[in-house]
């Protein structure tokens, strides 16, 4: 359970994110940001709160330097200890400010190694030398009359913003700020995306063949070129799937006439005297005109499942009186293959449904139609409705040959037929079938029963509750 977690939960951290991706940016921006501040506050600070521009403190060291000329030693302790008092309130134990006495051009007292390079050249402007690989920034004053010189030596920018940074002064403002700023920022962008998620829910919703406008209409300029697009696309695949379902259902009609008259023409033929042969000719056109009547019957019922008009989607029929009419009138193309049908009702009817009775005719008559085409002699097809809490189930059982687990999705394919049948088909009732129920908010499944055959099974919606 615990390696599941962690595998789901590193899935998530794989899975690219816009949550992430903005919080991401948003704490670099935050970053690159705390930098350019603390740089600008550094260079600010170097140039109004500068030691090196206090005047006093080089009077201060040249008076000590004056007044104890006469006393190295005593001198030394009492800049040491200066040093140390300069170091206390200026420094911090990494960088230190430096200080060089001289008298006469000779160095009298240094606070640290002397700096190669540093000469006692009196200016009142701050300058720059090189040191150790780094830039100082060093400046020179003779406060009192005389020949005492007083140098002061600080780190330049790059080292400051270097001991800033070592210091903590950078990195733990932003490492304690940027978990607590996360926290509110990832919510914030959860309920920002809520638009977002709300267009994506309602496409989730969507049942096949839905390709009404998105209801969705978020007045935010970054969605709504997305919804208006999105609509755009499914006007266009609208137009496209309508000309296609008219084009079908135009050739189909135009094909009944030719093909009814075509029939006519054939059974007058036959009532000739004509030789076996010649009979056995006509018999094979007479099949081949009801196939072809049959699959253009199929095409037209495939066109009106796909494609019902809203006011007659909202009859209400009772499931159970509509099935029991189907089989009846099923029932003589039953006993010409010896087939017996079976109705059987789990629950009370009558399981009212709404929706196109010409569309639930269909579904019911396509079902078991090919239930009893795959059927031995000899055999039961049996219809059974039953109840499973807000939907009604209707099974179709056959004890023919079945279909294979791997193509029960497969068969739902338009003018699919299994390469083992030996029935003649259109292969489309399945087809049918499944669109009439999806119409309806249902959906059609195949399960293979233990003792053979096939078992196909309608979920249906009930229009009202029954206790």
């Amino acid at each position: 359970m615990i390696r599941q977690k962690l595998a789901h939960w590193l899935r998530l951290v794989r899975q690219p994110s816009l949550i992430r991706r903005l919080l991401l940016s948003q704490m670099l921006g935050l970053a690159v940001l705390w930098g350019l501040v603390t740089t600008a506050m550094l260079h600010d600070a170097q140039d109004n709160e500068d030691l090196l521009r206090m005047d006093a403190v080089y009077t201060v060291v040249a008076t000590i330097a004056s007044n104890l000329a006469d006393d190295p030693v005593r001198r030394q302790q009492t800049l040491d200890a200066f040093t140390t008092a300069l170091h206390a309130s200026y420094g911090d134990g990494v960088l230190v400010p430096q200080l060089f006495v001289w008298q006469e051009g000779r160095s009298i007292y240094h606070s640290a190694a002397l700096l190669p390079g540093l000469r006692p050249v009196q200016t009142d402007h701050i300058g720059h030398l090189q040191a150790g690989g780094g830039t100082l920034r060093a400046r020179t004053v003779a406060p009192l009359p005389g020949n005492i010189q007083v140098t002061l030596v600080m780190p330049g920018l790059p080292a400051a913003a270097l001991g800033f940074h070592s210091r903590g002064f950078y990195l733990m403002p932003l490492a304690i700020s940027l978990p607590l700023l996360a926290l509110p920022a990832f919510f914030s962008l959860r309920v920002a995306l809520r638009p977002w998620q709300a267009v994506a829910d309602e496409i989730t919703a969507r049942r096949p063949g839905d390709l009404d406008a998105l209801q969705s209409a978020p007045p935010h300029r970054e969605l709504r070129p997305l919804v208006d697009s999105v609509n755009a696309l499914l006007a266009q695949a609208r137009v496209s799937l309508q000309r296609e379902r008219n084009l079908v259902a135009d050739a189909a009609h135009e094909l009944r006439t030719p093909l009814a008259a075509l029939r006519v023409n054939v059974e007058a033929l036959s009532t000739q005297a004509f030789a076996g042969a010649e009979r056995e000719l006509l018999g094979n056109l007479l099949r081949c005109n009801e196939r072809a009547t049959r699959v253009v019957s199929q095409l037209l019922q495939l066109m009106r499942s796909e494609a019902e008009p809203r006011h007659e989607m909202c009859s209400l029929l009772c499931l159970y009186a509509l099935a029991q009419d189907r089989l009846t009138v099923l029932d003589a193309f039953a006993r010409t293959r010896r087939i017996e049908l079976e109705l059987l009702c789990e629950g009370e009817p009558p399981f009212q449904v709404r929706g196109s009775e010409e569309a639930f005719t269909s579904l019911i008559d396509n079902l078991v139609e090919n239930a009893i085409k795959y059927s031995p002699t000899g055999s039961t097809v049996c219809v059974r409705l039953a109840r499973a809490g807000p939907q009604v189930q209707m099974h179709v059982i056959d004890s023919g040959p079945g279909i294979p687990q791997a193509l029960h999705e497969r068969v739902f394919d338009r003018f699919y037929r299994l390469p083992t049948t030996t029935q003649s088909g259109s292969g489309l009732g399945l087809t049918i079938a499944r669109a009439a129920a999806e119409r309806h908010g249902g959906k059609v499944a195949l399960s293979s029963p233990s003792e053979g055959g096939l078992e196909v099974i309608v979920h249906i919606p009930l229009a009202v509750e029954h206790g």
